[in-house]
């Protein structure tokens, strides 16, 4: 269910990879591809809110909202923290993030699988991509 080509990481990183990817495109496929799995719950009654699947756990039924996910597992780094970095009294780090732009604007990521697995936290990609820019 969580792992595997159609599992809810995979399906999450394959809807990122659409261009025009959207969370109610996610939860349909996750609703196609699990509609029998045993430990998937699709809501039963038509809610106003659509982003909503659920998985049972050995603990019991746990509800996930998936506002904003794709966002999240795309990584683009916020703009609140970008103005906050291209002020910074660290002139090399300034420097590094204005010459790309402005950030989340201009798609800079800062990791991968931020909303799901594959560990590492997402922290490597901004580092990669400021030893790429010339101060």
């Amino acid at each position: 269910l969580i792992e595997g080509a159609t599992g809810v990481l995979a399906l999450l990183s394959d809807e990122c990879a659409v261009p025009q990817g959207s969370e109610a495109g996610y939860v349909e496929k996750l609703h196609a591809a699990h509609a029998t799995h045993a430990a998937y719950i699709k809501p039963r009654a038509p809610t106003a809110n659509r982003l909503v699947f659920g998985i049972q756990h050995y603990a019991g039924e746990v509800d996930y909202l998936v506002d904003n996910w794709l966002d999240k597992n795309r990584g683009l780094v916020q703009p609140e923290l970008m103005k906050l970095i291209s002020e910074s009294g660290s002139q090399a780090l300034a420097s590094a993030f204005a010459a790309r732009g402005g950030g989340a604007a201009a798609g800079i990521p800062a990791g991968a699988g931020a909303a799901g697995g594959g560990g590492g936290g997402g922290g490597g990609r901004v580092s990669h991509d400021m030893a790429d820019v010339a101060p």
